[in-house]
């Protein structure tokens, strides 16, 4: 939605939102969504009735289970094996061929430092012989601090006080 907007210069009120049902989301979706002022313009159908957004959740669907095994290579110890290495490169590929700027990653903050780090090692400029699990540990730090630095400035455009809090633990 945010690439959308920020493409067609396009508020929240001017959205019009499909989104394939799920019986037991929808409340919640609109209660969100009216109180940023796109409720009234929610409407939910079949992915069956709606080729959009059947595309849509197939698209969401690709990229997610790229994400699940990227991260699922890592934890198991096997990122450098054929299929961890392919399941990075789609990563990567996918997540530049979208733009950066138009995810936002629902994962732990941990799995975005490494899927952030795992994108940038797997660009097709970078050195194939740099991929190894130093060059990983040193990307991964420096988008750790990245995720968890945006997380604390979201925390505090909402709440100044409770990011004070925080920062004096």
């Amino acid at each position: 939605m945010l690439a959308i907007k920020l493409d067609h210069d396009l508020s929240n009120a001017d959205m019009r939102i499909i989104h394939d049902h799920i019986f037991e989301f929808e409340n919640e979706y609109v209660s969100a969504l009216s109180s940023e002022g796109v409720g009234f313009r929610l409407t939910f159908e079949e992915s069956s009735d709606a080729p959009g957004v059947q595309l849509a959740d197939n698209m969401a669907s690709i990229v997610f289970g790229a994400a699940k095994r990227t991260v699922k290579a890592f934890r198991s110890q096997r990122p450098w094996s054929s299929e961890g290495k392919w399941s990075s490169r789609l990563w990567s590929k996918l997540f530049f061929g979208i733009g950066p700027d138009r995810f936002k990653l629902v994962v732990p903050l941990q799995d975005q430092a490494l899927l952030f780090a795992v994108a940038e090692m797997y660009q097709d400029d970078f050195p194939e012989e740099s991929r190894n699990a130093s060059c990983i540990d040193e990307l991964y730090l420096k988008w750790l601090r990245f995720v968890c630095g945006e997380q604390l400035d979201l925390v505090a455009s909402y709440d100044s006080r409770a990011t004070e809090s925080l920062m004096a633990r």
